[in-house]
């Protein structure tokens, strides 16, 4: 638990660094731990969970607020905590080497940075600049690149700890010092040689691919089309595709429905956030009646939501980037979603029924970004987007209410 506790703490060198792998943990250990039926645990992780995504919208570079000290500290401590919990308690069965996975690069990298000092004749406890952070910084990576290339690897350990949970306990050591050495490896080579990603001065080559994109107002124009359709049809299909609808949750949608009339009749003069608040619930309220009560012929579409999904998921990372980012602002944090939300999607089908909440929430969360970019680009109140959510929650109220 100390271990972790500097481990975490060490690793809040970037924006959003320390957060995101600490979410990214906290999604393998929860997934393992829904397995395992421990609610009491995944009470207390989803909860952890929720704040770290709130939080990292506002801690991504360039951050406006950040966790200091007291923060990093008790995501170590709380990480360290579930990792005993789910393989001394909730599924003693698991391998316990598997936390080395699920907490992943901070340890390693915590290792590291002592053992260089030390081979430096350096006091182990004073701050120094060879984390790996500073490392690809000193590269020449630019700070959401060095964010995202640390991103990759964290979420490769976890995504491997939830594939394999039960192999042995030499094989998991073995995958997680093979990838922590491949990592170390290159970075020795790079500074050795002089390697350098960019040359002072240079955007890179994904900076210069949106600065051009964004020259273009017809791309922006059409892959927010793309979005907005893509949840438009969710809505309308999803509403068709539920079946008998609980008479609480009909009433929901009807005051919802009546709500968002009444706030698009009045118009802009209203506050926008009430806007995004109705459509948020709304959406969120159809997305658990798909996942609920669908009728038997639509589980014949499940396939084709995989496809929905990459199609969605795809044009938002495109849109959000090459967007005005005065109309939505890109962080690490969207990387991090769609890590999580791919990892997700590998998951097998029945493993993730039993983890059904967590796939709820990240197919909602998807959505949400859609939404959000739809709303953004709204130059009538009355179009396809809000029509399509007025019309969902129709059907569902009357379906409610005539069941």
């Amino acid at each position: 638990l100390v271990g972790m506790i500097n481990a975490v703490n060490h690793s809040d060198g970037l924006d959003g660094l320390a957060g995101g792998e600490s979410l990214m943990s906290l999604t393998g250990i929860l997934y393992l731990t829904s397995q395992a039926s421990s609610f009491e645990s995944m009470v207390l992780i989803v909860a952890m969970m929720g704040g770290l995504f709130g939080f990292l919208r506002f801690n991504s570079h360039p951050a406006r607020v950040f966790m200091g000290d007291g923060g990093s500290q008790f995501l170590g401590f709380s990480l360290g905590v579930f990792a005993v919990l789910l393989v001394q308690r909730d599924n003693p069965a698991l391998s316990p080497a598997l936390p080395l996975l699920l907490l992943g690069l901070p340890i390693a990298d915590i290792l590291v940075v002592f053992w260089m000092r030390a081979r430096s004749g350096g006091n182990w406890f004073k701050a120094t600049k060879n984390h790996i952070h500073h490392r690809l910084l000193e590269l020449g990576f630019h700070h959401y690149e060095s964010v995202a290339i640390i991103y990759t690897v964290q979420a490769t350990l976890v995504f491997t700890a939830v594939a394999q949970p039960y192999e042995a306990d030499i094989g998991l050591v073995a995958v997680y010092m093979g990838v922590c050495i491949t990592l170390f490896g290159v970075l020795t080579w790079a500074e050795s040689t002089g390697w350098r990603a960019h040359v002072a001065g240079d955007l890179g080559s994904i900076a210069r691919l949106v600065m051009r994109a964004r020259k273009s107002a017809q791309v922006e124009v059409l892959l927010g089309r793309i979005v907005s359709v893509a949840v438009s049809v969710f809505m309308l299909a999803g509403a068709a595709g539920i079946g008998a609808v609980p008479a609480d949750l009909a009433i929901m949608a009807g005051i919802l429905g009546l709500l968002l009339l009444i706030r698009l009749v009045l118009g802009f003069r209203v506050w926008f956030l009430l806007l995004r608040l109705l459509v948020f619930v709304s959406i969120a309220l159809v997305v658990y009646l798909v996942s609920t009560y669908s009728q038997d012929w639509a589980s014949a579409f499940t396939p084709l939501s995989y496809v929905f999904y990459g199609i969605l998921g795809l044009a938002l990372i495109v849109a959000i980037r090459v967007m005005d980012q005065n109309k939505f602002k890109v962080t690490p944090l969207d990387y991090l979603v769609v890590l999580i939300a791919l990892a997700l999607a590998l998951v097998p089908e029945r493993s993730l029924q039993v983890s059904g909440l967590v796939g709820l929430a990240f197919h909602a969360i998807m959505l949400f970004y859609g939404a959000e970019l739809a709303m953004r680009q709204m130059r009538s109140r009355w179009n396809y987007f809000t029509g399509s959510i007025l019309v969902s929650l129709g059907v569902i109220a009357v379906r409610g209410m005539l069941g």
